[in-house]
């Protein structure tokens, strides 16, 4: 080769990756983008690990986790607990097939919310049941053996649900690792579904039901801000694919934190009091369960800045919280946030943990973060990325959107329990559909897309939501162009 045409050649490569790269962003599932995403994802994720170990060998304070961003992992593999038999995996093959069904139905029906919503809660239960009914189904409400569940154990030694109100802040350090870090809500929560079904498979089912029809509730009323009736389903289907959904929706709590914290948020998009009252009920019950549904307000608040510049909405939430446990506390003695100190004192005996154990504190929240991404996985991740930078900031929800994810990237405060469980499922509401209006660009003179509309552009038509789903190599091999 002569020297001349080295750096043409070298500029060609260089605006064929970049090439590249925009396709793959374009089209995932294209039959070159399959491939090359599962590596960078892949690549990605060992990258960070190895990142992890190094750090952590070297730095005094830090725990090693081989499996990290995963805290916990084991395969199902005999002798392990939970090994798959041949009713688990006829299990595993009906939730596939049930998956196929829906797909067909839903574009039948222009993904009606109600039938998503079905099928949503049909496909958790499903996936659920590949563990069994009793470690898929009992053990998640009431915990088996050695391994109690917190909530439902403590439940169960309350006497009546008015006399644990008024003690709680003095039985709170008795209570179980959970129960004693969140509000009174969690236990009395268990407390009233065990007496209405008693079997605590029942109130899995019963809980992941509830989650589930609250959020279709909440989710479309968003989305219907600026979306239709279908757009709405499709975002409301590709939602409950998500693999922390399918996982956690059924095995706990935070399922029915996730959607009353996006429930908070209705209120800036409605003018109606009937959603604004809706939005601070939301609000309470989200409290009442979780102290960290507390930092939905600054999210609430910086949104409304942006937006309004004046944050009214925020103020009205902020002043029903205090009225509600001003009430509670003049009525049943409970002081939420002398709760709200206790709970901070158990999990952080050290103090603030930013300053007590500085690089173990940064090194969890860059897990809690790094959770969310491999839970997403890589074609949805990167479709989230490419719909982000379609559409940017252009809408309300899109604005939204951005605050609640950059919420994950600050080192925000954890003063609750550092479960990861609760990452998984309750950050959820972080990765709100960024819904944007669909308008012609006179400027530039094209169609600019909204999150949802922009996801659906980069599936292959008969599989757009499987992105999260079990099909991914099927839907994968129906390679067309999508329809306009």
């Amino acid at each position: 080769m002569t020297p001349d045409r080295r750096p043409n050649e070298l500029t060609h490569r260089h605006s064929r990756i970049r090439f590249d790269v925009k396709e793959l962003l374009r089209r995932p599932y294209a039959s070159r983008g399959i491939p090359a995403a599962v590596l960078l994802f892949s690549a990605a994720l060992l990258l960070a690990n190895r990142l992890h170990l190094y750090l952590c060998s070297r730095i005094p304070g830090i725990a090693c986790i081989p499996s990290w961003p995963v805290s916990l992992v084991f395969a199902r593999v005999p002798p392990q607990i939970g090994y798959p038999n041949p009713l688990h995996i006829a299990t595993g093959i009906a939730s596939l097939l049930l998956l196929l069904l829906a797909l067909r139905l839903l574009a039948r029906a222009n993904y009606s919310p109600q039938l998503v919503t079905v099928f949503g809660i049909a496909l958790i239960l499903a996936t659920t049941l590949t563990h069994g009914w009793q470690f898929g189904l009992t053990r998640a409400a009431a915990g088996l053996g050695n391994m109690p569940q917190d909530y439902y154990q403590d439940a169960l030694q309350i006497s009546g649900p008015l006399e644990f109100l008024r003690g709680f802040t003095d039985r709170q350090p008795d209570l179980a690792i959970h129960s004693k870090t969140h509000p009174p809500g969690a236990v009395l929560t268990f407390f009233l579904l065990q007496r209405l079904v008693h079997d605590p498979a029942i109130i899995t089912i019963a809980i992941a039901a509830l989650a589930s029809i609250l959020t279709a509730l909440v989710l479309v009323k968003l989305l219907a801000v600026v979306h239709d009736c279908s757009i709405a389903g499709r975002t409301l289907f590709l939602y409950f694919l998500i693999p922390s959904v399918q996982i956690y929706y059924a095995a706990s709590l935070d399922a029915l934190i996730a959607p009353l914290v996006l429930g908070s948020c209705v209120i800036l998009f409605s003018n109606s009091p009937k959603w604004w009252g809706a939005s601070v009920l939301c609000m309470l019950s989200a409290s009442f369960l979780s102290f960290g549904a507390l930092f939905v307000l600054p999210v609430v608040a910086v949104f409304e800045v942006w937006q309004h510049r004046r944050p009214w909405r925020t103020l009205l939430l902020a002043a029903c919280l205090l009225l509600f446990y001003a009430a509670l506390n003049t009525a049943f003695g409970f002081n939420y946030l002398r709760s709200f100190a206790i709970a901070s004192g158990l999990e952080n005996p050290d103090g603030f943990r930013l300053l007590a154990e500085p690089a173990n504190y940064l090194m969890t929240r860059v897990e809690d973060v790094a959770e969310v991404v491999l839970f997403f996985g890589p074609f949805l991740s990167l479709i989230l990325l490419s719909a982000v930078l379609e559409t940017g900031a252009r809408s309300p929800l899109n604005r939204l959107s951005l605050v609640a994810c950059g919420s994950f990237l600050l080192v925000l405060p954890d003063w609750g329990l550092s479960n990861r469980r609760d990452r998984a499922c309750g950050a959820v509401y972080g990765s709100l559909p960024r819904a944007s209006r669909r308008r012609e660009d006179r400027q530039h003179g094209f169609r600019r897309w909204g999150f949802p509309e922009a996801c659906c552009r980069r599936l292959p038509p008969g599989a757009r939501h499987a992105a999260c789903g079990r099909l991914l190599v099927v839907s994968a091999a129906r390679r067309a162009e999508v329809a306009p």
